[in-house]
């Protein structure tokens, strides 16, 4: 299971989100955490995330339809939409701020 952050960050090198992080202001904990990691860094802390949740999933079981795996920014697109309601408009903004270049 791939969590749409972790295959979003895997898509460029680490060198790309150092750029952002040096260039544009990050609004989220995770983004100024994980942006000016080093490459090798990068790829153990997305493996330890995906770790953890595979983890806490196998430890409880009923969650897993909670917390499905999500693999692309469409997968996560389409799920935002339904639970939240959001607009296109909204959509666009939102994935901007999380993805910037899409």
């Amino acid at each position: 299971m791939r969590s749409g952050k972790e295959t979003l960050m895997h898509q460029a090198a680490a060198r790309y989100w150092n750029e952002i992080a040096t260039s544009q202001p990050l609004k989220t904990e995770w983004a100024q955490q994980m942006f000016p990691l080093l490459q090798e860094d990068m790829d153990l802390a997305l493996e330890n995330d995906h770790r953890a949740i595979s983890n806490y999933l196998l430890d409880n079981p009923s969650l897993r339809g909670a917390i499905p795996p999500i693999e692309t920014i469409a997968e996560a697109i389409m799920i935002a939409r339904k639970d939240f309601r959001l607009t296109t408009r909204e959509l666009q903004t939102n994935a901007l701020q999380v993805a910037p270049g899409l």
